[in-house]
């Protein structure tokens, strides 16, 4: 009986150890893929902005922005701070960014 429950632990901790190292090695694949593309700069439109709190600490406050091209398609991008209070809805401008 013993052996059977420190074989079901043995299972769950290598299950739990297999979908941490999956989510570090997707994360820095996206991160080399994004360090890498190309920095392109489009005209775009502010369409929306919203934020995201992450539990109570003002500190866990993420800033985003929904941007249209011209060619109709939208992409929300991650923005710092001071970006985001500067951006209306509705602006229009070139919108530089690289990879994700």
């Amino acid at each position: 009986m013993i052996r059977l429950i420190f074989i079901a632990f043995i299972v769950v901790f290598l299950v739990i150890l297999g979908v941490i190292i999956w989510t570090l090695a997707t994360a820095i694949s996206q991160r080399v893929r994004s360090g890498s593309a190309p920095v392109l700069t489009v005209r775009a439109r502010v369409v929306a902005k919203r934020l995201a709190v992450v539990g109570a600490n003002v500190a866990n406050t993420f800033y985003y922005t929904t941007f249209e091209v011209d060619s109709g398609s939208r992409m929300e991008l991650r923005v710092d701070p001071p970006t985001y209070g500067q951006l209306a809805e509705g602006d229009v401008g070139g919108l530089t960014f690289q990879g994700t």
